[in-house]
């Protein structure tokens, strides 16, 4: 039965390269569930639509730079709380109608009216959007946000245009909309009229293959062009299979441990500071992940924050020992470490374990779906947890925020390392300057490597495998394949 679905979908996706040759096939594993950018949070339908969509301005490189799109220039007033945008003239959407000003304000204004989740948390102070002129757009906040064009090069705002029926499916992309079929896939043709320059290829098939060895087996014979998000198992199997190429992205993210620092053992820093001893993070990177993470020291990514003399605690039991006998532990201790149900971190938990079991700390995983786990940490019910976080807007504060004091603002009040850290951030997301941002952020994270509040793991590394014989593939800092640049070898 299993042979017989392999080669019935083996058999479509070789009768359709027939029919459209220059058409890619990328089979993932999941769908889109709208087309619409502002109405989505999902790594998968973005990724379809940033092929589709623009925004005024986009990220680009491993440091998240922000640069120029729809918008050719910017530039701040009255401290950071008033931004202009200056759009690119020429552009059209796919229906061959004229982008400017009056799209800007079109794709924020029906935003800020529905109320979508995404720009209610990312852009909550957005005040007003107006235009100035035919292209000129003027952003209004009710604060100074240093951070705006990078916000603005989230999926939420890529500009859009309703069709005659009221479907946001236009964009300004080298790509647009052929069909869907909720469940299987996405076709998405070439827009020959682009304002940059136009696609080499006919078009992208984003196929919904939910089995992972089915897509590997798919590149390997031919039927699949790129396949993404690949496990450890399935990397070493295709990394030096002759035919194949791979890109390993590093990805602006952070895993980590963190602790409930309000109650005992670990509102003792001494404590604290002795599982973060305790946790081999190299040997744990290389049995669990291999290739495809890096060990981490610091609580955010280093090139967010300046160099500062406090060096990061490596791994040290003998250490660790004596600061679990002073702290009152010396036989140890039992806690729990909740993690999400189903995710990757299973093994890293079962690693953490062992190693603090050299200190006798007896560690009870404890996996949990994410509402229950949000409940439970929101609450203060754990004793550690891990996660993870990739940035939404390369900033210490979209980091610190959604990661490192996880608790309801009653706990949080009463904590002063939350209240000072709190306020540095703030301050930070004020500031102009971006050596003084930088400047203030470090004192945050100062802060919370002085108090062991969290321990930093690891960072992950995005992993797209694609076929040779294809040029000028992209991955963008969010982890999205791209293909407006993409042509067959010798095209």
């Amino acid at each position: 039965m299993v042979r017989k679905f392999l080669c019935l979908w083996v058999g479509v996706l070789f009768s359709l390269s027939l029919l459209d040759a220059r058409v890619l096939n990328y089979p993932r594993g999941q769908g889109i569930t709208t087309l619409d950018p502002a109405a989505q949070w999902n790594a998968y339908t973005s990724e379809v639509l940033a092929n589709v969509y623009e925004g005024l301005v986009e990220f680009k490189g491993t440091y998240y730079k922000v640069s120029p799109l729809l918008a050719e220039r910017w530039k701040a007033f009255k401290g950071g709380r008033i931004w202009k945008f200056y759009l690119r003239k020429g552009v059209k959407f796919h229906d061959g109608s004229p982008f400017n000003a009056d799209s800007v304000v079109f794709s924020f204004n029906r935003q800020r009216a529905k109320e979508f989740a995404a720009m209610k948390a990312l852009l909550p102070f957005l005040k007003e959007v107006r235009k100035i002129d035919e292209y000129t757009v003027e952003f209004i906040l009710e604060k100074p946000y240093a951070a705006l064009p990078s916000v603005l090069a989230n999926p939420f705002a890529f500009i859009v245009k309703a069709d005659g029926n009221g479907n946001i499916n236009l964009g300004t992309g080298p790509f647009k909309l052929k069909s869907w079929v909720k469940g299987k896939y996405v076709l998405v043709e070439a827009n020959r009229h682009y304002w940059g320059s136009s696609p080499k290829i006919d078009g992208v098939r984003f196929l919904v293959v939910r089995d992972s060895y089915l897509r590997v087996l798919q590149l390997k014979n031919g039927n699949a062009d790129v396949i993404s998000r690949l496990s450890r198992k399935e990397y070493d199997d295709v990394k030096n299979q002759i035919g194949i190429k791979i890109i390993k992205f590093p990805e602006l993210d952070i895993n980590y441990i963190t602790f409930n620092s309000f109650h005992p053992p670990f509102n003792d820093i001494r404590v604290r500071k002795a599982v973060t001893l305790l946790i081999n993070k190299d040997r744990l990177v290389k049995l669990v992940f291999g290739e495809l993470a890096e060990p981490v020291s610091f609580p955010v990514p280093a090139s967010l924050i300046l160099p500062f003399k406090l060096r990061p605690s490596g791994y040290n039991p003998a250490e660790a020992k004596k600061l679990l006998a002073l702290a009152g532990y010396p036989e140890g201790f039992s806690c729990s470490l909740l993690y999400l149900l189903g995710s990757p971190y299973r093994d890293v938990v079962n690693t953490v374990a062992r190693n603090l079991l050299e200190a006798k700390i007896l560690v009870k995983p404890v996996a949990l779906p994410y509402g229950k786990l949000v409940k439970r940490v929101i609450q203060g019910d754990f004793d550690m947890v891990i996660g993870g976080w990739v940035a939404d807007v390369p900033e210490v504060g979209n980091f610190i925020y959604s990661t490192y004091f996880p608790f309801s603002p009653r706990i949080s009040s009463t904590s002063p390392h939350y209240t000072e850290a709190m306020k540095l951030i703030e301050e930070a997301r004020r500031t102009m300057d971006p050596l003084k941002r930088k400047e203030l952020y470090t004192r945050v994270v100062e802060k919370i490597m002085e108090e062991y509040l969290t321990v930093p793991l690891y960072r992950s590394f995005h992993v797209v495998a694609y076929r040779e014989g294809i040029e000028g593939l992209e991955v963008s800092p969010k982890g999205y394949v791209l293909f407006k640049k993409v042509k067959e070898e010798g095209n």
